[in-house]
């Protein structure tokens, strides 16, 4: 008795992982390959360049409907997260000076920005190398500059002509606390080191005399403590400034 063999072939479907597809599609509709049409607003948008098309439809959604889909591909990339913390509707505060930047319509913003503070990328993926930039004053947060010697106060919107960029921060200053009350004791204006053990230092920019206990202002001149000293014969051997 001959047995007859049958061979079943069992056939394996091997799929390729789709890329998954974008939410954005949820609020347009392709018409055809440079055209989309918005769902909400049944705009139709020329997209003449598919790589830039995403990027045209993100901003439309979000700067006529206020919609951002903060669960989208477009993110803040890892080599920049040091310097910025991410914000809704693709925006990025900058950890230097607190700006807000948008990264909707073209990422290199981000870095664009951080060369104002001397931070230079070499590797967008790792190597950052950092030149420490100087805090900026406090006192800015009173002040808007117009032009190199032209200022406002945001407190009484006065305009302010300032001489020579050096003398900038004396005069202003000299406005806050003359025309507002407001001394920045946390400001770097402070009494030099060399002259802490002559003097204690009061608020509104100004030190007690530990010898005779007159109140001088240093607001404007810290050479008026040294000038003080000489009365009292007393010589300061080294000078900080």
């Amino acid at each position: 008795m001959r047995m007859r063999i049958v061979k079943y072939s069992i056939m394996t479907d091997i799929m390729a992982p789709t890329r998954e597809r974008s939410k954005l599609w949820n609020y347009f509709e392709k018409l055809n390959y440079s055209l989309v049409k918005c769902t909400t607003c049944q705009k139709e948008i020329k997209t003449p360049n598919p790589t830039r098309r995403t990027k045209i439809m993100r901003a439309h959604i979000l700067n006529v409907h206020g919609i951002s889909l903060d669960d989208e591909t477009v993110t803040l990339p890892d080599d920049l997260k040091q310097y910025y913390s991410e914000l809704p509707a693709y925006k990025a505060k900058c950890n230097n000076c607190g700006k807000a930047v948008s990264f909707l319509t073209n990422i290199e913003n981000l870095r664009v920005h951080l060369r104002r503070h001397s931070i230079k990328i070499q590797s967008r993926d790792e190597t950052v190398i950092m030149t420490p930039r100087r805090k900026r004053s406090k006192i800015w947060n009173y002040f808007e500059k117009l032009k190199p010697t032209l200022i406002k106060c945001t407190t009484c919107k006065k305009e302010i002509k300032v001489s020579h960029p050096k003398y900038r921060t004396t005069i202003m200053r000299v406005h806050l606390l003359k025309k507002h009350g407001i001394s920045l004791d946390d400001d770097t204006h402070t009494l030099p080191d060399n002259l802490k053990q002559y003097y204690s230092e009061l608020p509104g920019y100004k030190a007690k005399c530990n010898n005779c206990s007159k109140i001088m202002s240093f607001l404007t001149n810290k050479g008026y403590l040294r000038k003080h000293l000489k009365k009292h014969s007393t010589n300061i051997l080294s000078q900080d400034e």
